[in-house]
C-alpha cells in the first residue's frame, strides 16, 4: 500500500471536525508517519492486493456454504476436545458441558451486542476460536505442549529469582528471608525491566513481536498496526505496545483502536509476569493464558465493534522505531541496561505515589458502603460482594464446578474493580486455608489473567490479611501497626503502578484513554467511547480463554 500523503486520510467514522489539512490531503509533517522511524515487516504488493480481493469475492459469493462447513469442523474440534479425553478425578462431562455451552453464550452475546453485525468477519472470529482451542490442546493435552510452556515458565521463573541475591546486598538476611514483596519482588521487576530495554537496544524484542505480528497479520487478515499490538501487549504491556505503532494510531479507525484497547486488557504483561510466578501461580498457565487470549481478543474485538472503513495499514505491518534524539539514544547495550535500571526505580516510586493516594480512596469507599449496608441490614456491603454476586452466572458458564462458584466470582470480582495481582494473592491464600479443587483452581489461574481492571482496590480482607470480626477501619488500622509499612505498599497495588509507567491514572482503564490519547489526541472522543466497550471484552476474552481451559481439565 502507498504511504504517500495523497493516500493518507482519516476513517470516515471519526464524529470530530474534519481536519482541512486532511480534507485537501495534505497532511503536516507531526501526523504524517516518518519513513525514517518506521520500518515496514511485510507488505502486500499488487499481485498480492488483488489476490485479496479476489478472495473476498469468492469469499462473499459462497459466503453460508464455506461459514456452515468451517463451524461444523469448529464445532467437530469442541466436542471432540470436550467429550473426547478421559476425565480426571473430581470432573464430570456436565462440568465440560457447561463450559461449551458457556463459549457459545458468549460468542452470541457479543454478536447481539456487534455494532455492525452485517459487517463480522466471520473468518476472523472463526480462526480465533481455532487458534484458542489448538492452543489448549497443545499444552494441557500433550506431554510436548506442557513441558515446552513449564520449561519457560521455569525458566522465567530461574531468571528472574536472580534479583534475590542482588536485592539482598542491601538488607540483612532476616530481612530478606520474610519474602517482602518490595524487597523480593520488587527488584526483580527492575530488573526485568532494564533487561528488556538492553533487549530492545539489541533488537531482540523486535525480532520476537516482527515474527508475531506477521502469523496473525497473515492468519487473522487483521491490519498491520492490529497485528503489531495485539502480539506485541504480552510481552509490554499496555502503555508500550501502543507506541510500538505510534505514528498511525492518529489514523486508526474505530475498530482498529477498540482491538488496540481490548488486546491490552486480555493479557498481563512480562513487567509483572515475576510477580505473580513468586506468589506461586503456575507459570505455564500464565504463559498459555496471554498467547491463547492474543487470537481471542481480535476475534472478539472484530465481533463486538467490525471494521467498516479501511484501514491505512492494511496490506503491510509496520513498526515504529522511535525517533530519539542522538543525545538520549543509548551508546551501547550496557548503557541501555543502565537506563532500564533507572527507569526501574522510577516505577517503584510511582507505587509508592499511588498507594499513598489510592488507600485513602478505597476506605472511603469502603466505609461508606458498610454504613450504607448496615442501615438494610447487611454488615459486609463490599465492592467484591456486590459484583461477586453479579458474576455467578458467568462463573457458571465458564465451567467452575457448583460448590466453589461464589469463591471464584468474588475472586473475578476482585480481579475487575481492584487489579489482579490481589486477586492472585486472595486465590493463593484462599487456597492455603481452603484448597480449591483442580478444576476451580485452574479455571481461575486462567480467568484473572488480564489487565481489565478499574483500578479501586478495596480488598482490606485479603490484601491485609486481617479477620473478619472487626469494622473495616478497624482492621485496617490493626495491619498498619502490626505490619511492615513496606509490605503494605508493595502487597497492596503493585500491578498497577508496573503498567502505569508514567500515567497518573487510576487503573487500567485510565491507562489506556490517557495513553492512546497522548498518542493521538484529534481521537479522544473515539477512544474515550469505545473503551468501557474494549474494557468488557478484554475482561471476558480471559474468561472464555478460561471456560476453553474448562472443557478440559
Amino acid at each position: 500500500m502507498d504511504l504517500s500523503p495523497t493516500t493518507e486520510k482519516r476513517p470516515s467514522n471519526v464524529d470530530e471536525k474534519p481536519d482541512p489539512e486532511l480534507e485537501s490531503g495534505s497532511i503536516s509533517h507531526d501526523k504524517r508517519p516518518n519513513p525514517d522511524t518506521t520500518h515496514v515487516i511485510a507488505h502486500d504488493d499488487d499481485e498480492a492486493e488483488r489476490n485479496r480481493q479476489r478472495r473476498n469475492a469468492i469469499y462473499q459469493r459462497y459466503r453460508p456454504l464455506i461459514l456452515g462447513a468451517v463451524a461444523l469442523v469448529i464445532l467437530g474440534i469442541i466436542l471432540g476436545s470436550a467429550f473426547g479425553f478421559p476425565l480426571p478425578e473430581g470432573t464430570g462431562y456436565g462440568d465440560r458441558a457447561i463450559s461449551v455451552f458457556g463459549l457459545f453464550v458468549f460468542s452470541t452475546g457479543f454478536w447481539l451486542s456487534s455494532k455492525h453485525q452485517s459487517h463480522v468477519p466471520w473468518p476472523t472470529v472463526v480462526i480465533g476460536l481455532f487458534m484458542q482451542q489448538v492452543i489448549a490442546l497443545f499444552v494441557l493435552k500433550t506431554d510436548a505442549g506442557f513441558k515446552i510452556f513449564l520449561w519457560i515458565a521455569r525458566l522465567a521463573a530461574d531468571f528472574l529469582s536472580q534479583a534475590g541475591p542482588a536485592a539482598g546486598f542491601f538488607f540483612d538476611p532476616e530481612t530478606t528471608a520474610k519474602h517482602w514483596f518490595f524487597i523480593n519482588v520488587l527488584g526483580a521487576i527492575i530488573f526485568f525491566i532494564a533487561f528488556i530495554q538492553m533487549l530492545y537496544y539489541l533488537g531482540v524484542m523486535q525480532w520476537l513481536i516482527k515474527r508475531f505480528a506477521w502469523f496473525f497479520f497473515k492468519t487473522m487478515n487483521t491490519s498491520g498496526a492490529e497485528a503489531i499490538v495485539a502480539t506485541a501487549s504480552p510481552w509490554v504491556g499496555i502503555g508500550e505496545s501502543a507506541c510500538l505503532v505510534r505514528p498511525f494510531v492518529d489514523l486508526m479507525t474505530e475498530s482498529e483502536i477498540h482491538l488496540v484497547m481490548t488486546s491490552g486488557f486480555s493479557t498481563i504483561s512480562g513487567s509483572v509476569f515475576a510477580a505473580y510466578i513468586n506468589m506461586g501461580v503456575p507459570g505455564q498457565n500464565l504463559v498459555t493464558s496471554s498467547v491463547m487470549s492474543i487470537p481471542a481478543s481480535i476475534a472478539i474485538s472484530k465481533l463486538r465493534i467490525p471494521e467498516i472503513d479501511e484501514p491505512l495499514t492494511r496490506g503491510q505491518v509496520v513498526i515504529d522505531q522511535g525517533a530519539e534524539d542522538k543525545r538520549d539514544r543509548p551508546a551501547n547495550a550496557l548503557h541501555a541496561f543502565s537506563k532500564g535500571a533507572l527507569f526501574g526505580l522510577i516505577v517503584a516510586g510511582q507505587i509508592v505515589c499511588n498507594v499513598l493516594t489510592v488507600l485513602a480512596l478505597i476506605y472511603t469507599i469502603d466505609g461508606f458502603l458498610t454504613w450504607v449496608g448496615k442501615g438494610f441490614g447487611i454488615h459486609e456491603l463490599t465492592l467484591d460482594l456486590i459484583f461477586g454476586y453479579l458474576f455467578y452466572p458467568i462463573t457458571f458458564l465458564i465451567g467452575v464446578p457448583r460448590g466453589e462458584l461464589l469463591r471464584v466470582a468474588r475472586l473475578l470480582a476482585t480481579k475487575l474493580v481492584a487489579n489482579e495481582f490481589v486477586a492472585y494473592q486472595a486465590l493463593r491464600d484462599q487456597h492455603a486455608a481452603n484448597p480449591f479443587s483442580p478444576r476451580a483452581y485452574t479455571i481461575a489461574s486462567y480467568g484473572l489473567c488480564g489487565f481489565a481492571n478499574l483500578g479501586v482496590d478495596y480488598t482490606a480482607r485479603e490484601a491485609c490479611g486481617v479477620t473478619d470480626d472487626a469494622e473495616p477501619r478497624l482492621r485496617y488500622l490493626d495491619r498498619v501497626r502490626t505490619a511492615s509499612v513496606c509490605e503494605l505498599v508493595s502487597s497492596t497495588f503493585l500491578p498497577f503502578a508496573l503498567v502505569t509507567q508514567l500515567t497518573p491514572h487510576l487503573g487500567s482503564l485510565g491507562i489506556q484513554i490517557g495513553v492512546l490519547s497522548a498518542l493521538a489526541p484529534s481521537r479522544g472522543k473515539v477512544i474515550a467511547r469505545v473503551a468501557p466497550s474494549a474494557m468488557i471484552c478484554g475482561f471476558l476474552s480471559t474468561l472464555q480463554t478460561a471456560g476453553i481451559v474448562g472443557m478440559l481439565v
